[in-house]
């Protein structure tokens, strides 16, 4: 009887620990690429050229 009750609480235990996980939020290229030029005009900072851009 022992066996079966703890192996049901480590059942849910696990169970638990699975389904809380979510994943994280996942944002598009186009909003990163926004947030980044947003954050390029708040900090006044340029580029020599979009390559240059795109590395950064």
């Amino acid at each position: 009887m022992k066996f079966i009750t703890v192996s049901m609480m480590m059942m849910i235990f696990f169970w638990a620990c699975v389904y809380s996980v979510d994943e994280p939020p996942t944002r598009s290229e186009e909003s990163i690429d926004e947030i980044f030029e947003k954050w390029m005009l708040d900090f006044g900072r340029t580029y020599a050229n979009s390559t240059e851009m795109k590395k950064r």
